[in-house]
């Protein structure tokens, strides 16, 4: 919380730009219109000024509330951009067919995306990216990954 009203957002899309792009922001009951004054990154942190918010009182009221936008205001031109909330319907897959476990998360500890999955009762991360993730078939709810050598062991 900042001292002029600004927020913390914890971003579920996976890139900062489609989430500033999207200009629309909802209650989940579609009562409350977000609008933001300004959107930015701050320490690897999505940072926003909603307006109307002027101080850090203001800001504590919006504290563990979720904002949400409509699925068709994001953009469909980002290749090989997933929605973290489609991902989470997903089986994981080997290239064999094997299969690994459910996406339980997306994750980013600032090296990138990571898939999130139980594997032999342990949390295991995948990077998505090209060297991992070798196809997201979001009709049929299948991930299909390739992990480097000793993500699995």
């Amino acid at each position: 919380m900042g001292l002029k009203g600004e927020i913390k957002i914890k971003v579920l899309t996976s890139n900062f730009k489609i989430f500033k792009s999207i200009g629309e922001y909802l209650s989940f009951d579609r009562l409350i219109k977000w609008k933001f004054k300004k959107i930015m990154i701050r320490s690897n942190k999505c940072v926003a000024h909603p307006l109307g918010c002027n101080s850090r009182n203001e800001a504590e009221l919006l504290k563990n509330k979720k904002i949400y936008c409509y699925k068709n205001k994001l953009s469909k031109d980002h290749f090989k951009e997933y929605l973290v909330s489609d991902l989470l319907i997903c089986k994981i897959f080997l290239n064999d067919g094997q299969f690994i476990g459910n996406v339980l998360n997306v994750e980013n500890f600032g090296a990138g995306n990571l898939l999130e999955t139980k594997y032999k009762n342990k949390n295991i991360y995948i990077p998505m990216n090209e060297e991992n993730l070798i196809s997201v078939n979001l009709n049929k709810k299948i991930v299909i990954v390739n992990p480097i050598k000793g993500i699995l062991s």
